[in-house]
């Protein structure tokens, strides 16, 4: 990570960001760079907006299916799971195939979401991004390539590239011969292809962007669920309400975006946890690439890389009440308090006191997405399960961090046990019709 002249700004700069255009300050260009796209191939992903569009205007018109793919992905993963014993499970592990499994199915559909060669390249690939970063950044950048070529991570990377490219090329190239085929014309394949232009209608471009939203969708929604399901361990008594809340939206037998939405306490915990256990301590990255001035007078000059904190401003007395503590129900009470701005407490809300989504016109544009699976997950896991940490333990890992991005605990157990009476049964999840238009 070549990251010199770097800028930290406080977060009452963001009005700066926007004010500006992407050629003068570009979310893109930092990517690249953070990332070393060269030897990732986030340069090609990074090179339109086309992925940001598409997953801004279609990914939350799709989350129909997603609830079958969490119930196939618990049955098979607790299948020996009784009512009478709890059974281990390797947390991380199983939260990323929950959150991966789904997410697939909305990206590559059937019968490709449940190969497990695809799960291996499509949570590969992200962990192999982070190994190259990590052994790149120790050689002067004008060595890069001829180090590269001999680094294992590098090698993997390739290999997930290749296998990605034989798995989804011939798809795309299809879709890309035959636009008005309705064949198949559901999902992220098929929305990059139907929006592709210029440059982007080529099938290696197309399957790198898609590359790109899935380490943000799965990784990134991953590491949040497994937080939650920690605090939920940590605290077993926020567990009760919360199913008490998920009976009353369940009552039905059907979940829709609107019935999601009701779910206050639950959001408001999954806030929480967001908030006292950020994936990371920085964000808003940019690169500069034409000098502009801020407005308190300070000129950034190109060539300089500039983030906001995250972790601190979670952490900040100016924007929360015992900012240290864990309060489950407090951006309920924030909502409670003003019912006028309640959407400012939403957990897919973004604010100058919650950059965990980005703000401003980089917005991260799956975060309802990443709302809505992950309340299906709680519902699916509270519903049927009892979730405890293994006997004698009763902390949840310390959140550690290693430069500037949060690190989990792999080894981490989450133990699981039946329940006698499970919720009631779901006929299935939102429908296009019932989800909101403005994301």
């Amino acid at each position: 990570m070549d990251i010199r002249n770097r800028v930290v700004l406080s977060n009452k700069f963001i009005d700066d960001y926007d004010r500006v255009t992407d050629s003068t300050l570009s979310h893109a260009a930092a990517i690249r760079r953070k990332y070393i796209g060269d030897y990732t191939g986030l340069s090609v992903a990074t090179a339109s907006r086309l992925h940001y569009d598409v997953v801004g205007t279609q990914l939350t018109q799709s989350l129909d299916p997603v609830h079958e793919e969490i119930s196939l992905v618990l049955a098979e993963e607790l299948s020996t799971c009784r009512a009478d014993s709890f059974a281990p499970l390797n947390g991380l592990e199983l939260v990323l195939r929950l959150i991966a499994q789904p997410t697939s199915r909305i990206f590559v559909g059937i019968p490709l979401c449940r190969d497990p060669a695809w799960h291996r390249v499509a949570t590969g690939y992200a962990a192999m991004v982070h190994a190259t970063v990590e052994a790149l950044r120790g050689y002067p950048r004008f060595t890069h390539r001829f180090v590269a070529p001999f680094l294992s991570c590098v090698k993997q990377l390739n290999g997930h590239l290749k296998a990605a490219d034989q798995y989804l090329q011939p798809m795309i190239k299809e879709r890309l011969a035959k636009p008005d085929s309705k064949t198949n014309a559901f999902g992220l394949v098929q929305w990059l292809s139907d929006s592709a232009q210029g440059r982007d209608r080529d099938a290696a471009v197309l399957v790198r962007k898609l590359l790109l939203v899935n380490i943000a969708a799965i990784h990134t929604t991953a590491a949040t669920l497994w937080h939650i399901l920690m605090d939920l361990c940590a605290m077993p008594e926020y567990i009760e309400e919360i199913r008490q809340e998920i009976a009353m939206v369940t009552s039905s037998g059907l979940l829709t975006v609107s019935t999601l939405n009701s779910m206050q306490k639950t959001d408001s915990f999954m806030k929480e946890s967001q908030r006292t256990n950020p994936i990371g301590l920085l964000t808003l990255n940019r690169e500069v690439l034409k000098s502009f001035k801020l407005s308190n007078g300070t000129v950034l000059t190109p060539g300089s890389f500039t983030s906001m904190p995250l972790h601190s401003v979670c952490h900040d007395s100016e924007y929360y009440k015992d900012p240290n503590s864990f309060q489950g129900l407090r951006f309920v009470e924030r909502r409670h308090r003003d019912p006028r701005q309640s959407h400012r407490h939403q957990f897919s809300s973004v604010s100058n006191d919650n950059l965990s989504f980005g703000a401003g016109k980089n917005t991260c544009p799956g975060r309802f997405w990443a709302s809505d699976i992950i309340k299906l997950q709680l519902i699916s896991i509270l519903s049927e399960f009892d979730i405890k940490f293994p006997d004698g333990q009763t902390e949840r890992p310390k959140t550690l961090y290693y430069g500037d991005r949060g690190v989990i605990d792999r080894d981490q157990k989450i133990w699981f046990r039946r329940r006698a009476r499970t919720g009631a049964g779901l006929e299935k999840s939102a429908t296009s019709s019932d989800l909101p238009q403005d994301f």
